[in-house]
């Protein structure tokens, strides 16, 4: 769904409680929301994809990364998103049994959607219902497991490792604003995928954070 501070303001005259928290179910449209430039996309209670484009354009098509992103959305079981602003409409919260997502930024209420950085968007994590580790923007992750290399020629000793999908954090968080797409709509298809690259503007930031 989309939602607009600025219409919002003039429906409910500054009303926080006019949101309500709703269930999800399991098609992209309705477990997806739209917030001036941002894009939320709940793939689970525990992984989360958000998009920021200045253009409002959004990628939906198959990553490197991510190729089958359609298929899982459609099968994944639906469960239940909070939604939720504050009286000044400056911070958004959407939260799951096991992760809560704040964007905002209480310096500047009512200006438009502040770039995402440190102080405008961090995401807790929740075990048992008690609180156990908060991501923010670009924060490094020392406990990270790392994952593999591309290849063993030349090497001779230790080498460096990219970060992986296991971390003793609790999160992982995975950059797909420049990976390349698959053309076509299917992942089950017969016929050959091309890859194309994506345009250099669009979107201007598209991660995932994964919590476990």
């Amino acid at each position: 769904c989309d939602f607009s501070p600025e219409v919002a303001r003039q429906q409910c005259s500054g009303n926080a409680d006019a949101i309500m928290e709703s269930e999800l179910p399991r098609t992209i449209q309705r477990r997806t929301l739209t917030y001036g430039d941002l894009r939320f996309t709940f793939l689970t209670e525990f992984a989360v994809r958000v998009e920021q484009s200045k253009s409002h354009k959004f990628e939906d098509g198959d990553t490197l990364i991510f190729e089958n992103r359609g298929e899982f959305l459609s099968t994944s079981d639906p469960f239940e998103v909070k939604v939720s602003i504050s009286p000044n409409w400056e911070i958004l919260e959407l939260e799951t049994a096991q992760v809560r997502v704040v964007y905002g930024s209480l310096l500047e209420p009512c200006k438009g959607y502040p770039p995402l950085s440190e102080g405008t968007i961090s995401i807790d994590i929740f075990e048992d219902g008690e609180h156990f580790d908060t991501w923010k923007w670009r924060m490094d992750d020392p406990k990270n497991l790392y994952g593999t290399t591309r290849t063993l020629d030349n090497v001779n000793g230790s080498c460096p490792l990219e970060p992986g999908m296991i971390s003793r954090s609790g999160w992982t968080v995975v950059d797909d604003t420049r990976s390349p797409l698959f053309e076509g709509d299917s992942y089950d298809s017969k016929e050959i995928r091309w890859v194309s690259g994506r345009s250099s503007k669009e979107p201007d930031v598209d991660f995932t954070f994964f919590g476990y």
